[in-house]
């Protein structure tokens, strides 16, 4: 999908599923599964191309699976996708007995002890039909590392009452973590480490990650061990690396973790551990060595400071002038003299082009500059690099809080990418964005009338998504002003790429 905004999204279907499959002239469609399609950023841009294909059900056809329903969602254009939707039932109770019976036989039981068939059935029960449920419990019996036995860790599971799949999958994931994390230290260092995996954006060796959260290592792997009783996947090399908790952990145990009430010693906040990955690599960047691009971005954790500190400082601070001036981030990002400055931003820009033939030299002299001339780059290159481009505006805005440019330009990010998803959320950012814009250009400012342009093309967009006709309203207000008697060639010159999305209304006096 991000690669996809060259050309339309139908066309890449038509190319790359319907013409192949064509040629194959089978007698019946191709069935392509997708599960847990909700768990997709992009999936209501996707769902909405599905359109495309309403005649094709002869070629190919698509069964999606999600935990919500595709009728009451309010997808961009869902009406005018054909669809059948069933309810997903729990799994039956015979297939969870039969993957039962398979699994437990594998778990490493001690003393010539193993489940009894009252026991499966027992387990079938708490289950609720839930899959995740009994794959998790089969994960914490085969759990190498664990000090208790795997009966007695069976014993302790049963000995809860059934309460239904959700409360009950919430219940194991619970009494786990206290079997694995008992004691109050162990508490205290689960969450900076399960805080950091969640935030994390590509995999760091045990060693490394260590000094990210800067938690001793014997620690980190501790627990990192401990945890695998339940992840449900296993990356490449997954013992001694540390995987982003997407790749590793089922999306229900990584909401169960964020839903814990903030004074639970379990309690983990992604916006608190964004804060302290951010900080740590900010202090990287201030002591990067001196060496060549290419030998700094070859240490791991100096490559990831380089790439994403940005991300987290972005993800882990409030745009609030008065809560970001506050923030050791700032005063760390002021004490960089202006040559490490730079010199991050020409390590920036090689790990993002690492084929580029010509290396970046900037010359900008404070980080707000830079940041924006690397926005600029980022905006004009062909590539997809929108979640690099927002992190630099977002850091932008709060090094600039007065500089319209800064605001103007993070909302058509944000604006760009809800057109292209379908997403309300962004377009409700892009609205809000392009508001504080529009305050920072008032009359006669030159650009101003490509702030109210934009913001009634985002305010439109969003009342495409939901049917918010004081967005619709609020949007035809704007382009009114726009409309506004005075030179409108003139003070919409240069509406080109980010000054402007869409094409404008033409409305009536």
């Amino acid at each position: 999908m991000n690669q996809c905004h060259a050309t339309s999204l139908e066309n890449h279907l038509e190319g790359y599923i319907l013409e192949p499959v064509r040629s194959l002239r089978h007698p019946g469609p191709l069935i392509i599964i997708v599960d847990a399609i909700d768990e997709w950023q992009d999936h209501p841009r996707f769902i909405k191309s599905l359109a495309h294909l309403n005649s094709e059900s002869a070629i190919v056809k698509f069964i999606i699976t999600s935990r919500m329903n595709p009728r009451t969602s309010r997808l961009p254009d869902i009406d005018k996708v054909n669809m059948h939707t069933y309810p997903l039932l729990p799994v039956s109770t015979d297939t969870m007995k039969v993957y039962f019976d398979k699994h437990l036989a594998t778990v490493p039981w001690v003393d010539g002890w193993k489940a009894s068939a009252a026991d499966v059935n027992k387990l079938v029960d708490l289950s609720g039909g839930l899959p995740v449920w009994a794959s998790t419990v089969i994960s914490m019996l085969s759990q190498p590392y664990s000090e208790l036995t795997p009966h007695e860790i069976l014993s302790g599971i049963l000995e809860k009452k059934q309460v239904g799949s959700s409360e009950g999958l919430t219940d194991l994931y619970r009494n786990a973590l206290l079997r694995l994390f008992p004691s109050p230290t162990a508490q205290k260092h689960l969450p900076k480490y399960m805080g950091a995996a969640l935030v994390l954006q590509e995999p760091l060796r045990l060693t490394e990650f260590s000094k990210l959260i800067e938690l001793r290592p014997h620690l980190v792997k501790s627990i990192h061990l401990a945890l695998s009783a339940v992840q449900t996947r296993s990356p490449h090399d997954s013992e001694n690396t540390v995987h982003p908790a997407s790749t590793r952990f089922h999306l229900s145990f990584l909401e169960y973790i964020q839903a814990i009430p903030a004074e639970d010693p379990f309690a983990i906040s992604a916006f608190d551990s964004h804060s302290a990955v951010g900080l740590t690599c900010l202090g990287l960047i201030t002591t990067l060595p001196s060496m060549s691009s290419n030998q700094i971005l070859a240490f791991p954790l100096s490559s990831y400071a380089v790439k994403y500190w940005l991300f987290h400082v972005s993800n882990g601070t409030n745009r609030s002038h008065d809560e970001w001036v506050k923030t050791p981030h700032l005063s760390m990002l002021l004490a960089i003299p202006i040559g490490v400055q730079q010199r991050w931003a020409t390590l920036f820009l090689t790990a993002l082009f690492p084929e580029a033939e010509e290396v970046m030299v900037m010359e900008e002299q404070d980080m707000l500059s830079i940041l924006l001339e690397i926005s600029d780059n980022l905006n004009e290159d062909s590539g997809d690099h929108w979640v690099s481009d927002v992190a630099c505006l977002e850091v932008a805005v709060r090094l600039g809080s007065d500089c319209d440019r800064a605001w103007y330009n993070l909302g058509w990010c944000y604006h760009k990418m809800g057109e292209r998803t379908g997403s309300p959320q962004m377009l409700e950012q892009a609205v809000s964005i392009y508001r504080h814009a529009l305050e920072l250009r008032p009359v006669p400012h030159p650009d101003r009338c490509l702030a109210l342009d934009n913001l009634g093309n985002a305010l439109e967009l969003l009342y495409d998504c939901g049917g918010d006709v004081d967005a619709l309203n609020e949007g035809i207000s704007h382009h009114r002003a726009v409309l506004a008697p005075g030179d409108l060639g003139a003070r919409l010159e240069g509406a080109q790429g980010r000054s402007s999305i869409g094409d404008s209304w033409t409305l009536g006096n």
